[in-house]
């Protein structure tokens, strides 16, 4: 049906648009007696402009629904428009697969979109036999009919998203990483020792006292911003709350010694889930580094925005792929090199548990070796390294924390464009280097993929030492997965479904419906006595 949102007199001008669309559930798909079984489908949608002329985006399809007349769809796709978008058109197609030789496209249906203000919005399609792009008029007549009757017809529901924003703006609640267009190269524009360091992973990492006064400092500062900010409006009424306790008749006004203090802030990790409203590792990655740079510069560390950390990560991630690249090239180069030395025995305690240092110039045993070249490295594994990293940076943050949001970047990662991939850049060098396994340098990306967030030069240097001093994160994250939590991480990476962020469906899974029977009714137990 279409039925178009709520419009706005004028169109923002210079704004991206965005459109999610989450396909929800089907409903009165046809049953006959010569049909005996229920329909097995999958949508499809195309998003085309006001005119049905020109598609927007290409075309997405919904994971196949067996059995079903009131399938769960339960996905979603987003559509980047136009900024002078005011219009679109979103056609579907639902295609079933069973009652004939080939798929075929058993319904059709259209919603018109406006785009012009940013707002939510459910609608219900209704699904007809007559194909909106090619015969307009007809499929308007037939949906007016179909309505007309009133009995009950097939349909789809969607909500629907439209999201505005000026070019540079950042949505706080937007916590996509930032995407490299091009692998960076090493020229002028990225200095080696860049001017005025401060080395905040070294304080960190080996200075008990800087830490404690940079934590401090932080929650002090932050505590202090919430009240400020509860002083200008968020701040819930004291004296009201107050004749409650007591029991009082009237309002008491608080004295100017009453000061509301906000308790929930006493940890970095409570900073980080209620101030910076961080879901996923690299932001806290970013807002750590950032306000540890200006601590160490004696500056307020709620002096930066949400887009002045976004544009630190964006040159950060540039700065990590030249990290990744320089140690992955020392794995492979002929000669005495302190990094490789440093990488392949941080490399075989994590793979088999054995503290060797190769430095030393003493080989393994026969069974090490054996053990060595059949490591792996998978998404667990990675997800175990940087979660230890993380909880090592931030103890107040919990560990099923620091696992949820390694596992929010690495799910995000995967439906993210990833042009810049350093493993892929080495995995076919052989000619006049070393030999190493593809499970080193995945270690080795991964690793750097945390530990270059916080480092400052592009220096082999620094890198080693960096490395040696986060040692106890590998030795951490090697008795996690040693202690039997690799399968559990997998589950997780598995069937992760943002609880604090929502992100676009993978397609191939569904919703769980073995509770409800095959016409969508919650199945009834049986107890017996």
């Amino acid at each position: 049906m279409d039925r178009p949102t709520k419009e706005a007199t004028s169109v923002p001008s210079a704004q991206e648009v965005r459109l999610h669309v989450d396909i929800l559930r089907g409903r009165n798909y046809p049953q006959t007696e010569d049909d005996p079984c229920a329909c097995s489908t999958y949508a499809r949608l195309i998003l085309y402009d006001s005119l049905l002329k020109e598609t927007i985006g290409s075309a997405f399809e919904s994971p196949l629904q067996e059995g079903s007349n009131t399938p769960f769809y339960n996905t979603s796709t987003e559509y980047d428009l136009p900024p002078s978008t005011e219009m679109v058109v979103l056609v579907v197609q639902v295609v079933e697969t069973t009652r004939r030789p080939e798929p075929y496209i058993m319904f059709y249906g259209s919603c018109r979109i406006s785009t012009v203000k940013s707002g939510k919005n459910e609608e219900t399609v209704v699904l007809i036999h007559t194909d909106p792009v090619t015969q307009p008029e007809e499929a308007e007549a037939e949906v007016k009919q179909v309505v007309g009757d009133g009995l009950p017809c097939p349909n789809l529901s969607f909500r629907l998203h439209v999201k505005r924003r000026r070019p540079g703006e950042v949505n706080a609640e937007d916590h996509s990483d930032a995407v490299l267009s091009s692998a960076p190269v090493l020229d002028g524009s990225y200095p080696i020792i860049p001017k005025n360091s401060q080395y905040v992973w070294f304080n960190l990492a080996s200075d008990r006292k800087w830490s404690e006064a940079f934590t401090n400092a932080l929650v002090s500062e932050w505590r202090k911003q919430a009240m400020v900010s509860s002083a200008e409006g968020a701040l819930p009424d004291i004296g009201e709350s107050y004749a409650k306790v007591q029991g009082a008749s009237r309002k008491k006004e608080p004295s100017k010694r009453e000061i509301y203090v906000p308790t929930s802030i006493n940890t970095v990790a409570d900073i980080i889930v209620t101030q910076w409203n961080c879901c996923r590792s690299h932001e806290v990655l970013s807002w750590l580094r950032l306000s540890g740079e200006a601590f160490s510069r004696g500056e307020r560390l709620c002096s930066f925005s949400r887009e002045d950390v976004m544009n630190f990560r964006r040159k950060r991630k540039e700065q990590i792929y030249l990290l990744q690249d320089l140690a992955i090239s020392s794995l492979l180069l002929v000669g005495e090199s302190e990094l490789r030395d440093t990488i392949d025995h941080l490399w075989i305690h994590f793979a088999i548990g054995v503290d060797h240092d190769p430095s030393r110039g003493t080989a393994l045993p026969y069974e090490a070796r054996k053990r060595m070249k059949e490591a792996g490295f998978e998404d667990a594994d990675k997800v175990a390294l940087h979660s230890s990293f993380l909880n090592f940076l931030v103890p107040s943050l919990a560990q099923d924390q620091c696992d949820e949001m390694v596992t929010a970047d690495l799910n995000a990662a995967a439906r993210e464009p990833d042009l810049a991939n350093i493993v892929n850049k080495f995995a076919s060098s052989h000619a006049g280097t070393l030999q190493t396994s593809v499970s080193e340098m995945k270690f080795t990306a991964a690793l750097l993929e945390c530990v270059g967030a916080m480092l400052d030069t592009l220096t082999e240097v620094e890198v080693s030492r960096a490395l040696k001093m986060f040692k106890p994160c590998v030795i951490s994250a090697h008795q996690r997965l040693k202690s039997g939590a690799k399968e559990k991480l997998r589950n997780a990476i598995a069937s992760y479904g943002g609880q604090r962020d929502k992100f676009t469906y993978r397609p191939g899974g569904g919703i769980k419906i073995d509770h409800l029977d095959r016409l969508g009714r919650r199945k009834k137990e049986i107890h017996f006595r």
